[in-house]
C-alpha cells in the first residue's frame, strides 16, 4: 500500500512511498513506474522534491530521512536522529531542510527541530504545542506548524522565531 504520494514540478514526475520502505520513481503520461529507490526499513511517510528534481527526500517510521540523488538512485544523506520528519524544503543544490517533531517520553515535552542538511546545523524551536505537520513555503523561507491540539504557527525558517499563531 502507498502510504504518500507527491509530484514534481514537471507536473509529470511523481514519487510515491509505501509501507514496505520502498520509494517509486514514476510518471504520469504514459503512466509507469521508472526506478525504485531503497533503504529504508519501515512505511515511507513523507516525500519532497527539490525544485529542480534533481533530489527527493523521503521519511520513515525507522526515525530517519533520506536524500536521494534521483538520477543515480544513490543516497547522497542520512539523518541520525530520533523521530519521523514531517515536511521538508529541498534546495537545488542538494542541500536540505528537515522539519520534524521528537515526542519525548512523557509527552509533556515535545519539540519541534528543523535540521539543514548535509551541513549538520541544528536548532530546536519550543512550540508549546504537540506538532503534528509541517509544510513549508514555495521559497523555503517560511514554514507552518499545526498541532493535535488545533493550534498552528508560522514561523521564519532561518531564525526559528515564530511570527503568528493561531488557536492558543
Amino acid at each position: 500500500f502507498y502510504d504518500t504520494m507527491v509530484l514534481g514540478s514537471d507536473g509529470n514526475t511523481f514519487a510515491v512511498g509505501g509501507d514496505d520502505g520502498l520509494v517509486q520513481i514514476g510518471q504520469v503520461e504514459p503512466l509507469k513506474i521508472l526506478k525504485d529507490l531503497s533503504g529504508n526499513q519501515k512505511d515511507v511517510m513523507e516525500l519532497a522534491w527539490s525544485p529542480n528534481m534533481k533530489y527527493l527526500a523521503a521519511s520513515s517510521f525507522d526515525s530517519h530521512a533520506l536524500v536521494y540523488e534521483v538520477s543515480s538512485g544513490e543516497i547522497i544523506h542520512q539523518t541520525k536522529r530520533v523521530g519521523m520528519a514531517d515536511g521538508f524544503y529541498l534546495k537545488d543544490n542538494g542541500e536540505v531542510l528537515v522539519a520534524g517533531t521528537v515526542s519525548m517520553p512523557n509527552y509533556k515535552d515535545d519539540y519541534h527541530i528543523v535540521l539543514e542538511l548535509p551541513s549538520g546545523k541544528e536548532y530546536k524551536n519550543e512550540i508549546p504545542f504537540s506538532v503534528n505537520q509541517v509544510t513549508f513555503s514555495s521559497d523555503g523561507k517560511l514554514f507552518t506548524a499545526g498541532g493535535y491540539s488545533g493550534e498552528l504557527a508560522v514561523l521564519e525558517t532561518e531564525s526559528g522565531r515564530v511570527l503568528l499563531r493561531l488557536g492558543e
